[in-house]
């Protein structure tokens, strides 16, 4: 099968994975190629060299809204849209064996053929749960009266695309280069968390559920969130109106949303991680900025094996 450059919307890396889902979906496109995500190497024992790509190729992946071969069954693997570009710079080894149900042992399996720029189909098509702005209409239950309620959305629901193939090319990479394009993809992970991390404290923002305020000492109270202002919640108590931190107050158990511990758990989550992307963003910047090699060639090499352990 040949792919056609002019239906196929292609990518170097994911900023809002519900922005490119939108376009390839609404757009006039077969496929969506996300371009050199994963690179294969012909042996476990090749030394690595800034100048030296031989044995090495970068490899994309060609997604379809639907299976290319229904016959085929599929990858017992499934990764959701978030979690395919956390791999991003995922190693590949042709003489590794991978479980017969993973994500790499399909994709090992097609780069045997060790072809440049044409499309090779995978032996497992791997079904990628993403979500579209659809997925994000109409959330939550709707009281119908009585006892009856009508279910919406839910949080986290996604349409099911498939990862029908590949492509194959040659890497042309210095390792500033590697380095800027690492960056690049740390300020779009940065960026990816803390639009999900709004969407979770948005939640929490819109509820009028009664909270319990804990204090050493005291015994719990109850109030109702009144406002939500900067990094303020403003709560309203029996006796007095008190202002908190938000959403400090929230994670270390201060006051407490039982209707929403879930949603606080996972932001709470979600914020670490953005804490420690943001200290590996500056760290980063400073060393290309001061064009040091050796911390710019630690940084990029260790980057990868963490990838590679994911």
């Amino acid at each position: 099968m040949m792919l056609n450059e002019g239906n196929c919307l292609s990518v170097s890396n994911i900023k809002r994975s519900i922005d490119l889902m939108d376009e390839f979906v609404d757009g006039d496109y077969e496929y969506l190629e996300l371009k050199n995500w994963f690179s294969v190497i012909d042996s476990r024992n090749r030394g690595y060299s800034v100048y030296d790509n031989t044995g090495r190729m970068q490899v994309s992946l060609i997604v379809s809204e639907k299976r290319l071969d229904r016959e085929k069954p599929l990858c017992a693997y499934e990764p959701t849209m978030t979690e395919l570009r956390q791999m991003k710079y995922h190693h590949i080894y042709l003489d590794c064996e991978y479980p017969e149900d993973s994500m790499s042992h399909s994709i090992r399996i097609a780069c045997q053929k060790w072809k440049k720029d044409e499309f090779i189909d995978l032996p497992n098509e791997i079904c990628v749960r993403a979500q579209t702005s659809y997925n994000r209409m109409d959330y939550g239950c709707e009281w119908l009266g009585g006892g009856d309620w009508e279910e919406k959305t839910m949080y986290g629901e996604t349409t099911d695309f498939f990862i029908i193939g590949i492509v194959m090319r040659e890497p042309y990479k210095h390792i500033q280069q590697e380095a800027l394009e690492i960056l690049g993809d740390l300020k779009c992970q940065h960026d990816a968390l803390m639009d999900e991390f709004n969407q979770l404290l948005s939640l929490v923002k819109n509820t009028t559920e009664t909270i319990i305020h804990k204090s050493l000492g005291k015994a719990p109270k109850e109030g109702r969130p009144i406002e939500f202002t900067g990094d303020l919640v403003v709560v309203q108590f029996e006796d007095r109106i008190a202002k908190f931190q938000f959403p400090d107050s929230y994670f270390k158990g201060f006051l407490v949303n039982p209707l929403h511990e879930d949603n606080i758990r996972a932001s709470k989550v979600v914020h670490e991680r953005i804490v420690e992307l943001g200290k590996q963003i500056s760290t980063l910047e400073q060393i290309i900025e001061e064009d040091d090699f050796s911390a710019i060639y630690s940084f990029v090499w260790s980057y990868r094996e963490s990838k590679n352990k994911q």
